[in-house]
């Protein structure tokens, strides 16, 4: 997990907090459009990852129906569930992050937009660190089915 510290206020120069100041209002909105982006593809991979569940359990009962013993495709099953819903646990702490960024007064108060700013861009790291452990598990067990003696 990526933790990116905060700057503090005295770390922040009066050259620093007058651009943010200046560029904050455009940031705002940028942010916002980005939200809005991303709580569509936060659904879409949320019902794509509800169906590989779905898929997945599918898979390993008919591979226990046939006797085919293959405790790996139940492992990275198991893990793959764990991570999606990791994945809607960071998803909402980057959610509440860039809503809080976008409805801080930054003119008045650069140095909290930009420690939210910076919060907000960890949890989308975060959420993108989580979207490729995903990634990879489903392309485990895309090997270990690839794999399987029938």
């Amino acid at each position: 997990m990526a933790v990116v510290p905060l700057v503090w206020a005295e770390e922040l120069s009066v050259a620093s907090l007058n651009t943010i100041r200046t560029n904050c209002v455009a940031a705002q909105s940028d942010i916002q459009r980005i939200g809005r982006n991303d709580t569509i593809s936060r659904v879409n991979r949320g019902r794509s990852y509800d169906a590989i569940l779905k898929l997945f359990d599918a898979m390993n009962t008919r591979a226990a129906n046939n006797n085919i013993d293959e405790p790996q495709l139940a492992e990275i099953a198991q893990s793959f569930e764990l991570e999606v819903q990791n994945f809607r646990n960071k998803y909402n702490s980057y959610s509440s992050a860039y809503k809080a960024s976008v409805s801080v007064d930054c003119v008045g108060r650069p140095t909290e937009f930009y420690n939210l700013l910076v919060r907000t861009r960890a949890s989308r790291l975060e959420l993108h660190n989580s979207i490729n452990k995903l990634d990879g598990l489903i392309n485990n067990y895309k090997a270990a089915v690839s794999g399987l003696v029938l």
